[in-house]
């Protein structure tokens, strides 16, 4: 009996030890098994986040471009009715010019033609008004004050014109014509004479102005502003100066 027991035992025991190995083994089994599960789902929620992540850069992208493009057409439109604007305005201002010069032209051919009694038998002297010379001449009275004039001049620089007339006098412009085809004459041979040109420049801007005076140059003739009170203005228009 004790030899049995003993070998009964020591069956036991050997019994014991197969089970638990085969237990261990098969946790081990399970435990790589649930491994791979996890790594399987680890790297399902991998691709299902990378592949959330692709989809929302793409709308990005996508947000992304269409709002560069609708930019893109909001800046061309506006570019579109800019340039059609400026066109506009140029087309606007041309035309402007156009009348402008036209207008000029119109005032030059109405003054020429005011000229005129330079050429008739006008008997009395007499003043004629010319109120579309009112602006020009206020416009130069102001600009032609030297830089270097102060005191009584500053007046001159914020001056109003109120009406402007030119003086008729045939008596004294045929006076004036005879001589001044006298002092051409005398220039002929004097080319050392000291130019009104040179000396006195700005004379070229007053007679731009009043481009519709015909001037001799070679009588060194020019127009000039030249002051003078109210009560010598009937003795300038009888006389002269």
């Amino acid at each position: 009996l004790p030899k049995r027991g003993a070998a009964f035992q020591h069956q036991a025991q050997h019994a014991d030890l197969q089970l638990s190995d085969a237990v261990s083994l098969e946790v081990e089994q399970l435990q790589e098994e649930l491994k791979q599960m996890r790594d399987r789902v680890h790297a399902a929620e991998l691709k299902t986040t990378l592949a959330e992540s692709e989809a929302s850069l793409h709308q990005i992208r996508h947000d992304e471009l269409q709002a560069a493009r609708v930019a893109e057409h909001k800046s061309r439109a506006r570019a579109v009715a800019t340039e059609a604007k400026l066109d506009s305005l140029t087309a606007h201002m041309r035309s402007i010019q156009s009348e402008l010069d036209g207008l000029k032209h119109q005032d030059r051919s109405f003054q020429s033609e005011l000229e005129v009694w330079k050429h008739q038998d006008i008997v009395a002297p007499c003043l004629q008004s010319r109120p579309h010379l009112m602006d020009i001449a206020e416009s130069l009275l102001r600009r032609m004050v030297p830089n270097d004039h102060v005191g009584p001049c500053d007046a001159l620089r914020n001056v109003r014109v109120t009406s402007v007339d030119e003086i008729v006098n045939l008596g004294l412009w045929k006076q004036y014509v005879l001589k001044r085809h006298q002092f051409a004459d005398a220039l002929k041979n004097r080319a050392s004479c000291p130019w009104i040109s040179n000396i006195a420049p700005a004379t070229a801007e007053l007679h731009s102005a009043f481009s519709y005076i015909k001037l001799d140059v070679n009588a060194n003739e020019v127009l000039l502003f030249h002051g003078t009170t109210r009560d010598k203005v009937e003795h300038i228009m009888q006389q002269g100066f």
